[in-house]
């Protein structure tokens, strides 16, 4: 931690460390850095899985939807359907997309391959019985889906990175050759005292980049200068900066930056951002309630060796813990830091969450397919052969279409291995398979919108 200088010269390399630590947010403004992407629902997944369970619905649940079904019509809301105090007006503006996605000549192609309405009736039934409960779940991901904060979520990566620029520059400079101190302060500072000038502060002829802060510890003034320069004596520049004679020069304005690192190919993560505030804000230091970074033994922050290489920032005490806010460039990378950070997590859960979805929709649509296959199986031969079928003998090969332990119980035989996905259906002792309608009668009706599926 620096202190106070007590010594009677400000010497060589007394701003070694502060030097180092600003160099240092001038690289990260210059390399890349980690800002995720956020996450957002799988809406095709959501989407199809609504459509899958209005499409399994009885007629009389989906008629309710539409004000005119040939023109494609839906009503706007429950009210206008005549369902306004049955607690549907959350799920209203899913079921009217899912109403239009079960057209036949509208929605998304993979629900008219499904081709749901090749499905009989009773088929329908045990298919909706199943499809509604992933329907609930669904709806539940979507209503408990991370949300990131309004400015966090529309953050872009270039608006950031010229954010960086200007707390660095004062410039949306592409290159460290295009330095001018003009930019770097604000202003013309050509009749404006280097002890004020050198103040943080965020207006013009202060202190206010990053750049100006290197300016004010590293430059050399035009006499009494620290030996071979307070940071290097390559940063300490050539022609010296005169009080309220002249200006920091440009040239040494581009010489004081290409002494720092260049950028690194590896991006920054929020952790970097904040571990060199953290850094930043230890070199601080004060006297009768000023903040000061730099050296300085008495004075002002003049630049002589027998005052003060140093920026000064008035009130820095008493704005603790805050202090470190009174340096306004510091606040473009603090920003930055707290909108990384909280990107990463929303996009982990949400791609949690969409795999959850996007599995469930996998579920729904072999859950169709597998009341298809049934049909031409020996449940389907009661209504299409003169032979009417043997329930209480088992039907291998419907058993066979309830291959997971979700659906093999739904028509009444048993899984016996471990795995969710790797086992065999078997009939129960005693028992055959009943049919799937007859056991899913009735099945979903709890709460209203949240696991409504049939009036």
């Amino acid at each position: 931690i620096v202190v106070n200088k007590t010594t009677a010269t400000i010497n060589t390399g007394d701003n070694r460390q502060e030097y180092v630590v600003l160099c240092k947010f001038l690289t990260i403004a210059e390399s890349p850095f980690d800002l995720p992407q956020p996450s957002s629902l799988s809406s095709d997944d959501y989407e199809l899985i609504q459509a899958l369970n209005l499409s399994t619905s009885t007629d009389k649940w989906q008629n309710m939807m539409y004000e005119d079904k040939t023109a494609k019509s839906v009503h706007a809301d429950a009210k206008a359907a005549g369902k306004d105090k049955l607690g549907y007006d959350n799920c209203w503006s899913d079921w009217q997309k899912a109403a239009l996605d079960v057209l036949e000549d509208g929605g998304p192609q993979d629900v008219k391959e499904l081709k749901v309405g090749a499905l009989t009736q009773e088929q329908k039934a045990a298919a909706h019985a199943f499809i509604s409960k992933i329907a609930n779940k669904s709806r539940r991901i979507k209503s408990t889906f991370p949300q990131l904060s309004k400015v966090a979520a529309t953050r872009e990566e270039k608006e950031a990175r010229k954010a960086l620029k200007m707390a660095v520059h004062g410039a949306d400079v592409s290159e460290r050759r295009a330095e001018t101190s003009n930019a770097a302060f604000g202003e013309d500072t050509q009749n404006t005292a280097r002890e004020t000038v050198c103040e943080a502060a965020d207006r013009n002829k202060r202190a206010k980049t990053v750049l100006a802060t290197l300016t004010c510890l590293c430059e050399k003034p035009d006499s009494t200068e620290v030996t071979d320069g307070a940071c290097t004596k390559e940063a300490e520049g050539t022609t010296g900066w005169r009080a309220a004679a002249n200006k920091a020069p440009d040239d040494d304005l581009v010489k004081i930056v290409k002494t720092c690192p260049q950028p690194r190919k590896k991006p920054y993560r929020f952790r970097d951002i904040r571990n060199a505030i953290k850094e930043l804000s230890a070199l601080f230091h004060t006297a009768n309630g000023i903040g000061y970074l730099g050296a300085k033994i008495g004075g002002a922050c003049d630049g002589k060796n027998n005052g003060g290489v140093c920026i000064k920032i008035t009130g820095y005490e008493a704005a603790r813990p805050a202090g470190l806010d009174k340096i306004t460039w510091v606040s473009a990378f603090s920003n930055l830091a707290d909108h990384m950070e909280e990107r990463q997590p929303q996009l982990e859960a949400g791609n949690r969450s969409n795999k959850i979805l996007g599995d469930l929709a996998n579920e729904a649509k072999h859950e169709i397919e597998t009341e298809k296959a049934i049909q031409w199986t020996g449940l389907s031969g009661a209504t299409h052969s003169t032979t009417a079928v043997d329930k209480s003998a088992p039907n291998s090969v419907a058993c066979d279409h309830y291959n997971r332990n979700t659906t093999c119980p739904k028509v009444n035989f048993k899984w016996e291995e471990k795995t969710e996905t790797e086992g065999k259906c078997k009939p129960k002792e005693g028992e055959g398979q009943k049919n799937t309608a007859e056991t899913e009668e009735g099945a979903a009706k709890t709460e209203k919108c949240k696991d409504k599926t049939e009036e």
